[in-house]
Protein backbone atom coordinates (compact mmCIF):
# COMPACT_ATOMS: atom_id res chain seq x y z
CA UNK A 1 0.00 0.00 0.00
CA UNK A 2 1.56 3.62 -1.04
CA UNK A 3 1.93 5.86 1.92
CA UNK A 4 1.94 9.51 2.14
CA UNK A 5 4.60 11.87 3.98
CA UNK A 6 3.17 15.02 5.80
CA UNK A 7 6.09 17.06 7.06
CA UNK A 8 5.67 18.24 10.08
CA UNK A 9 9.68 19.86 10.82
CA UNK A 10 12.88 19.35 11.62
CA UNK A 11 12.53 20.58 15.15
CA UNK A 12 9.63 23.06 17.07
CA UNK A 13 8.37 25.92 14.80
CA UNK A 14 9.66 28.86 16.83
CA UNK A 15 13.11 26.90 18.10
CA UNK A 16 16.58 27.60 16.61
CA UNK A 17 17.53 24.12 14.19
CA UNK A 18 20.72 23.20 12.76
CA UNK A 19 20.64 24.82 9.03
CA UNK A 20 21.76 22.84 5.42
CA UNK A 21 25.39 23.67 4.80
CA UNK A 22 26.68 24.47 8.73
CA UNK A 23 29.31 22.10 9.24
CA UNK A 24 27.75 20.95 12.42
CA UNK A 25 24.44 20.15 10.35
CA UNK A 26 24.70 16.26 9.77
CA UNK A 27 25.30 15.32 13.51
CA UNK A 28 22.73 18.53 15.01
CA UNK A 29 19.93 17.66 12.57
CA UNK A 30 19.83 13.87 13.84
CA UNK A 31 19.73 15.14 16.99
CA UNK A 32 17.47 17.62 17.00
CA UNK A 33 14.88 15.05 14.56
CA UNK A 34 15.31 12.08 17.04
CA UNK A 35 14.19 14.94 20.24
CA UNK A 36 11.60 16.03 18.26
CA UNK A 37 10.20 12.66 17.08
CA UNK A 38 10.32 11.76 21.10
CA UNK A 39 8.58 14.66 21.63
CA UNK A 40 5.89 14.05 19.13
CA UNK A 41 5.07 10.25 19.89
CA UNK A 42 5.05 11.77 23.93
CA UNK A 43 2.13 13.81 22.65
CA UNK A 44 0.20 12.13 19.60
CA UNK A 45 0.91 8.67 20.35
CA UNK A 46 0.04 6.14 17.50
CA UNK A 47 -2.62 2.95 17.93
CA UNK A 48 -1.25 0.31 16.13
CA UNK A 49 -4.67 0.08 13.92
CA UNK A 50 -3.99 3.10 13.04
CA UNK A 51 -2.00 3.28 9.43
CA UNK A 52 0.15 6.19 10.67
CA UNK A 53 3.36 6.50 12.08
CA UNK A 54 5.90 9.30 13.07
CA UNK A 55 9.54 9.12 10.94
CA UNK A 56 12.51 11.44 10.34
CA UNK A 57 13.10 11.25 6.71
CA UNK A 58 15.80 13.12 4.49
CA UNK A 59 14.81 14.90 1.47
CA UNK A 60 17.28 16.73 -1.04
CA UNK A 61 18.01 20.15 -1.13
CA UNK A 62 20.18 22.26 -3.12
CA UNK A 63 23.08 22.44 -0.88
CA UNK A 64 22.59 18.72 0.77
CA UNK A 65 20.10 16.96 2.04
CA UNK A 66 18.50 17.83 4.94
CA UNK A 67 16.10 15.57 7.63
CA UNK A 68 12.35 16.28 8.78
CA UNK A 69 10.37 14.73 11.32
CA UNK A 70 7.02 13.34 9.09
CA UNK A 71 3.71 11.55 9.37
CA UNK A 72 3.45 8.64 7.08
CA UNK A 73 -0.29 7.54 6.76
CA UNK A 74 -2.06 6.01 4.49
CA UNK A 75 -4.08 8.16 2.29
CA UNK A 76 -6.84 5.38 2.23
CA UNK A 77 -7.36 5.45 5.84
CA UNK A 78 -9.52 8.60 7.24
CA UNK A 79 -8.03 7.74 10.56
CA UNK A 80 -4.43 8.15 9.50
CA UNK A 81 -5.33 11.52 8.35
CA UNK A 82 -6.92 12.80 10.77
CA UNK A 83 -4.04 11.90 12.43
CA UNK A 84 -1.73 12.88 10.20
CA UNK A 85 -3.22 16.82 9.85
CA UNK A 86 -3.68 16.87 13.99
CA UNK A 87 0.01 16.20 14.00
CA UNK A 88 0.51 19.36 11.62
CA UNK A 89 -2.26 21.87 13.15
CA UNK A 90 -0.93 21.10 16.95
CA UNK A 91 2.73 20.41 16.72
CA UNK A 92 4.37 22.64 19.43
CA UNK A 93 6.00 25.58 18.79
CA UNK A 94 8.90 25.17 21.34
CA UNK A 95 10.42 22.15 23.23
CA UNK A 96 8.76 21.00 26.11
CA UNK A 97 11.18 20.13 29.47
CA UNK A 98 11.67 16.90 28.58
CA UNK A 99 13.05 17.04 24.89
CA UNK A 100 15.72 20.40 26.50
CA UNK A 101 16.91 17.90 28.86
CA UNK A 102 17.08 15.00 26.11
CA UNK A 103 18.68 17.53 23.80
CA UNK A 104 20.88 18.04 26.80
CA UNK A 105 21.84 14.57 27.30
CA UNK A 106 22.80 13.99 23.48
CA UNK A 107 24.80 17.11 23.52
CA UNK A 108 27.32 15.91 26.58
CA UNK A 109 27.45 12.59 25.36
CA UNK A 110 28.71 13.83 21.86
CA UNK A 111 31.01 16.16 23.99
CA UNK A 112 32.56 13.33 25.69
CA UNK A 113 32.97 11.31 22.32
CA UNK A 114 34.67 13.86 20.85
CA UNK A 115 36.78 14.67 24.47
CA UNK A 116 37.74 10.71 23.75
CA UNK A 117 38.43 10.59 20.78
CA UNK A 118 41.38 13.60 21.06
CA UNK A 119 42.27 11.43 23.57
CA UNK A 120 41.39 14.25 26.60
CA UNK A 121 40.08 11.41 28.75
CA UNK A 122 39.84 7.60 28.46
CA UNK A 123 37.04 5.51 27.80
CA UNK A 124 36.92 4.13 31.71
CA UNK A 125 36.61 7.69 32.45
CA UNK A 126 33.03 8.23 30.87
CA UNK A 127 30.30 8.63 33.39
CA UNK A 128 28.31 5.72 33.69
CA UNK A 129 25.19 8.26 32.48
CA UNK A 130 26.73 8.78 29.12
CA UNK A 131 28.11 5.08 28.16
CA UNK A 132 24.42 3.92 27.00
CA UNK A 133 23.24 4.42 23.69
CA UNK A 134 19.49 5.35 24.52
CA UNK A 135 18.61 8.35 25.90
CA UNK A 136 17.71 7.89 30.41
CA UNK A 137 14.07 7.80 30.17
CA UNK A 138 12.77 11.31 32.84
CA UNK A 139 9.51 11.34 33.95
CA UNK A 140 7.50 14.35 34.20
CA UNK A 141 6.96 13.05 37.82
CA UNK A 142 10.50 13.65 38.70
CA UNK A 143 11.99 16.13 41.34
CA UNK A 144 14.56 17.87 40.33
CA UNK A 145 17.51 15.56 42.40
CA UNK A 146 15.69 12.99 40.53
CA UNK A 147 16.36 14.39 37.20
CA UNK A 148 20.25 14.92 37.55
CA UNK A 149 20.84 11.79 39.54
CA UNK A 150 22.72 10.34 36.46
CA UNK A 151 24.30 13.74 35.44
Amino acid sequence: MPYDLLPIGPAPGEESCAQVGDPDYPERSRRECRVFLRMLLRLFPTLEALEARLVVKTFPHDFRRYREVCVQFAPSSLGAIRYAYHIENSAPARWDTLARNELAWLERQGGFLIAIERGDIRPAELPAAYRRADIPALSLDATLPDMFVDF
